[in-house]
C-alpha cells in the first residue's frame, strides 16, 4: 500500500509547463486536473496530446482528472446528453494521460425523493463506471457540493448499496464545513475512498479566514491518515491550493513544500 502526493494545478494549457515544473521542484509525483465548463472551450486532442508531452518531460504523472457541474440525471434530456457527451469525452482525455482517478460528480433531481435519485443514479452510472474502470482509472465521486445528490455519510451508503463499487472522493474540510464530523466519514468510508484531497482550513468567528499549508490549520490529518491506512487506501492524496494568498507564485512552492512536509510524517 502506497500513498503518494499530488496537487491540484495546471489544467490551463498556458500555465501547464510552469506548474509541471514546479511539482518536480519539490517532490510532488503527479498533478490532478480540475474542469468545470471551461473543460469544453480549452481541452481539444491536440492540447492533450501536448499535456502529455509537458508532463512526460517533467517526470511528472496525473493523480486524478476531474469533471464539475454537469447534471448527469438531468430530467431535461438534452442537458443530461450534453453532459454524459462531454464526461464521455473527459474519460479519454485522462485516459490518455494516464490518470489514476476520474472525479466526477453525480448529480441531481431536484424535487425527486433520495430513493428515486439512488434508482436513476444506478441506472445511469451502471455503464459509466464500466467505461473508467475499462480506461484503468478508479471512479472517486464528489459530495456535499457541486450539484451532487450526496449529501451524508447515509446517501454515500446507500448509493454503495444500490451500485457496488462506487468511491468517495474525500475532502475532510468539506465534510466540515457542511457541519459533519469529517473524521467520522473517514472512519465510516476508509474502505471506499477513491481518491483524497489535502486542504486545510482555520475558522475565526463562524467564517473561514484562512487556509494555509496541512498542518497550520485546523485538520486532524493523523487521524484521516489512521483511516485511510485502515482502509487500504493507495492512491493520491491532492494538496489543494484554494485561498489567497497560498494559491500563486512563491506562497504556492512554500504551501507545497510545507504541506508534503508535515504529510509525509504520516506516509511509508
Amino acid at each position: 500500500m502506497s500513498m503518494k502526493l499530488a496537487f491540484i494545478g495546471g489544467k490551463y494549457p498556458d500555465t501547464l509547463e510552469d506548474t509541471a515544473r514546479l511539482a518536480a521542484d519539490v517532490g510532488y509525483e503527479a498533478l490532478e486536473f480540475d474542469y468545470w465548463n471551461e473543460f469544453e472551450e480549452l481541452i481539444t486532442d491536440d492540447v492533450v496530446s501536448w499535456a502529455q508531452g509537458v508532463l512526460q518531460r517533467h517526470g511528472v504523472g496525473v493523480a486524478a482528472y476531474g469533471l464539475w457541474g454537469y447534471n448527469h440525471l438531468s430530467p431535461d434530456a438534452d442537458e443530461r446528453a450534453h453532459a454524459h457527451e462531454t464526461l464521455d469525452r473527459a474519460i479519454g482525455c485522462a485516459e490518455q494521460l494516464g490518470a489514476h482517478a476520474l472525479v466526477l460528480g453525480t448529480g441531481d433531481m431536484p424535487d425527486e425523493p433520495v430513493e428515486r435519485k439512488l434508482d436513476e443514479f444506478a441506472t445511469v452510472f451502471r455503464p459509466i463506471l464500466k467505461r473508467i474502470a475499462d480506461a484503468g482509472m478508479q471512479p472517486a465521486f464528489y459530495a456535499i457540493h457541486g450539484g451532487s445528490f450526496l449529501d451524508s455519510v447515509e446517501t454515500f451508503d446507500l448509493a454503495c448499496e444500490r451500485l457496488p463499487g462506487v468511491k468517495l472522493k474525500y475532502d475532510p474540510a468539506n465534510w466540515g464545513d457542511a457541519g459533519q464530523d469529517y473524521v467520522e466519514v473517514a472512519r465510516r468510508c476508509r474502505d471506499r475512498m477513491g481518491h483524497v484531497h489535502i486542504k486545510e482550513v482555520i475558522h475565526s468567528e463562524g467564517r473561514i479566514v484562512s487556509q494555509p499549508p496541512a498542518g497550520m490549520g485546523e485538520i486532524e490529518w493523523g487521524k484521516v491518515l489512521t483511516f485511510l491506512y485502515e482502509g487500504g487506501y493507495d492512491g493520491h492524496l491532492s494538496v489543494e491550493p484554494h485561498m489567497p494568498p497560498w494559491t500563486k507564485g512563491e506562497a504556492l512552492r512554500t504551501n507545497l513544500i510545507l504541506s508534503k512536509r508535515h504529510i509525509s510524517r504520516f506516509l511509508l
